[in-house]
């Protein structure tokens, strides 16, 4: 599959998601696509760093992850809520063998549904057959996923 192709695929995944900001990476984990994250994002170790293990997850696994930024050890989480506001929901959605996407967006936004990750990886997985289905229209698209 092409990055083309991965890079259609994670418009089409951030849109029907909401999600703020999204990546899309290959299989060995080279970024091909970004939506919503600024050069600072992508330059910072420590995010890049963060979604590598997040993606490197999601494809190992085999399934979508569903995590935070700030919480990764629930001993170790914060006491008082002076770091909420930077706390943001993330999902690394992947199809095997061909990459992944990354999505996030600020807690206060709320959290994306599993339902919702669930038909979108379900899709991925069908698109990975039948590359016309993210060439659709949006209406097309819209409609194929409400049906899967």
């Amino acid at each position: 599959m092409s990055k083309a192709f991965l890079k259609e695929w994670m418009v089409m995944v951030q849109r029907i998601s909401g999600a703020e900001r999204a990546c899309a990476v290959t299989a060995d984990l080279h970024i091909c696509a970004v939506s919503g994250l600024d050069e600072a994002a992508l330059k910072s170790s420590n995010f890049v760093d963060f979604i590598t293990e997040t993606l490197r997850s999601a494809l190992q696994q085999g399934q979508p992850v569903f995590t935070n930024n700030l919480i990764r050890d629930m001993d170790q989480a914060p006491t008082t809520n002076t770091h909420l506001s930077e706390m943001r929901f993330v999902v690394a959605i992947p199809l095997v063998g061909v990459g992944a996407v990354y999505l996030d967006q600020p807690i206060r936004m709320g959290v994306i549904s599993r339902q919702v990750v669930q038909k979108l990886y379900d899709f991925g997985l069908r698109a990975l057959t039948d590359e016309a289905l993210l060439s659709a229209s949006s209406a097309a698209l819209e409609s194929a996923f409400a049906s899967g």
